[in-house]
């Protein structure tokens, strides 16, 4: 595979999704094409039965409230080159929670992504070693974190290179464009056989919340970042995200299907609409 995309949109698109969509209840079918659901983890969307899960594009999302909860990719194969982004909703009040694994066949977790509420941190590590770490909010905030693993000998080609047996990561979000970048080393053979998505391990309370998962084997471009505020999907900041946020406020069934959560807190409110407006006059644009 050279993409595999678990983002939130319509099932009549017809791309891997993370969530079908539409009229029916958001389901997580999708993951058991060439994977699997562990435990209950729950999805739902602003117009659907299970309207509290919080999501960050589209109109699904998944929550997973306990640790052994989580949803697993298994297209990668022996991937020694590889890219994931995906977007953590930081709802945790307490504990910690590993949110994201990937690793190989004889189970070694090469990456793993852990939501730490006691240092107020996402950490990312390689096989259990030291990590790197973000700062996050202490409140419930939306982030996106991008890992960019290569464990070969030979740095990658493209416009983000990744040096022999290095892991790049990067973490952004809480209602900032801001990036942060660090890397890390890699055991030179790594490989990428499967990845898990959710309350994967850990001790936190209450819950954490999921949404727009892509990787990639692919070595020369960064998945970057969603537009934060383009409620619509049009990938430009305009007066009709204002309206598409308002028409969701109105009515859930008018579920806003771009990034409508301008604030990254988690909800969609009218600090959206003036978020948006903030974007407006600083004259954003969806890069």
């Amino acid at each position: 595979m050279s993409k595999t995309r678990f983002s939130l949109l319509s099932a009549a698109v017809g791309a891997a999704l993370l969530f079908a969509s539409g009229a029916e209840a958001c389901t997580l079918n999708a993951w058991t094409v060439n994977g699997s659901i562990v435990g209950s983890p729950t999805p739902g969307g602003p117009a659907h039965t299970n309207n509290t899960v919080r999501r960050y594009s589209g109109i699904c999302g998944m929550r997973a409230s306990a640790a052994n909860n989580y949803v697993q990719n298994d297209d990668p194969a022996a991937d020694q080159i590889f890219r994931a982004r995906f977007y953590v909703l930081t709802a945790l009040t307490s504990g910690s929670a590993t949110v994201y694994q990937a690793g190989n066949n004889t189970n070694n977790n090469e990456i793993e992504v852990i939501v730490n509420r006691g240092t107020n941190e996402i950490q990312v590590r390689h096989r259990g070693g030291t990590p790197v770490n973000f700062s996050i909010n202490s409140a419930a905030r939306w982030y996106s974190v991008e890992v960019a693993m290569n464990s070969t000998a030979t740095a990658t080609t493209g416009t983000d290179p990744i040096p022999a047996n290095t892991m790049r990561v990067r973490v952004g979000g809480g209602g900032s464009d801001t990036v942060n970048t660090q890397t890390l080393s890699v055991t030179n053979g790594a490989a990428i056989d499967f990845a898990r998505l959710g309350f994967v391990s850990g001790s936190g309370s209450p819950n954490v919340g999921f949404d727009a998962y892509e990787s990639t084997r692919s070595a020369g471009n960064p998945i970057g970042r969603l537009c934060r505020g383009d409620a619509n999907g049009s990938n430009t900041i305009t007066v009709a995200d204002r309206s598409a946020i308002t028409a969701e406020l109105n009515n859930p069934s008018n579920a806003a299907t771009g990034q409508p959560d301008c604030n990254e807190d988690g909800q969609i409110t009218v600090a959206d609409r003036s978020c948006v407006t903030a974007l407006l006059s600083a004259s954003a644009t969806c890069n």
